[in-house]
């Protein structure tokens, strides 16, 4: 059975499932490339995909387990996705752009990082064990290992006790085998990631963090400006209750399709005469500043000029 908060989710739910439907009903293309359009979609595929394995199992504890799971990655797309209400704050606003454009940094990290860890993971795995077959744990020792080694768990009892070495130091008295390369290498690889590769990811942070705080008015501007638009088309009323007027809304669309009645799509004259008043004087505004800025650049090459001819 469904208790009654699970019921108000679900209503929740299919309200929001129907808004996303009515947002991306005139342009797909566009609705798939907004970022935060792809969170929603995660967190209803996510939801609904839980709450199938739910009802196929009612009778049963483990698919409430595995629908649980489900649901708890849902609940962390959810919060990231409360980032999108950030932009509204001039301060914090700016900085999801930022991490926004970190995580694409980290992803050429990611690529220069890889090709030393495995190179790494694959080296010692050869040298622990150069008689062992390809198994599960290989794979675990030649990925876990050398990445959990880039933040100091260097493993370095559990290998020396693998490696078959009996000297009282670590990696000592190792017999006809190689393991004793395992130091040198195990340093080479932690210089290049932890003070070669990290220090350029941080570079590389840095600059990012730079050019978006000296253009954050303008994206902290667009920000709110794509946030509106995005609001400016949906619901008055919060989910579950936005099913109500969107249920009206295809209600009215469908009768004046069967009905042929006019959609009135227009401003009233009062509110599109405001709007042109709005646009010319902004428009005088922007030409004014263009010309005052062109005549200062002028004044100032001419002062220039005069200065190296003198």
């Amino acid at each position: 059975y469904f208790s009654g908060l699970e019921v108000v989710i679900l209503l929740w739910a299919i309200a929001r499932l129907a808004e996303e439907v009515q947002e991306a009903l005139p342009s797909v293309q566009e609705y798939v490339t907004n970022t935060w359009n792809q969170f929603d979609v995660l967190v209803l595929v996510g939801y609904f995909g839980g709450l199938l394995i739910r009802v196929n199992g009612l009778n049963y504890s483990q698919s409430k387990i595995d629908s649980k799971v489900i649901f708890t990655f849902v609940t962390i797309v959810l919060w990231l996705r409360f980032l999108r209400y950030y932009v509204v704050s001039k301060a914090v606003g700016p900085k999801v752009i930022m991490l926004k454009r970190m995580a694409r940094d980290v992803q050429t990290f990611v690529l220069l990082i890889g090709v030393f860890l495995l190179a790494y993971g694959v080296a010692a795995q050869a040298l622990l064990w150069p008689e062992r077959e390809m198994d599960t744990q290989t794979f675990e020792n030649v990925l876990f290992r050398p990445y959990f080694q880039i933040y100091g768990e260097m493993f370095l009892e559990d290998m020396n006790a693998e490696s078959g070495c009996v000297g009282k130091d670590l990696f000592s008295s190792c017999g006809h085998t190689y393991s004793w390369l395992i130091p040198p290498l195990l340093a080479l690889y932690v210089l290049i990631t932890n003070i070669v590769l990290i220090n350029l990811l941080i570079a590389i942070f840095n600059d990012t963090y730079l050019d978006v705080e000296d253009d954050s008015i303008r994206l902290w501007h667009e920000q709110n400006y794509e946030l509106l638009l995005d609001y400016s088309c949906r619901p008055l009323l919060p989910a579950p209750f936005s099913m109500l007027e969107i249920v009206s809304a295809w209600f009215q669309s469908f009768m004046i399709r069967c009905c042929g009645h006019p959609c009135h799509t227009s401003l009233p004259e009062e509110e599109l005469y405001e709007l042109v008043l709005f646009q010319e004087w902004n428009t005088d505004k922007f030409l004014k500043r263009f010309k005052e800025e062109a005549e200062s650049e002028l004044e100032n090459r001419l002062e220039a000029k005069a200065w190296y001819s003198s």
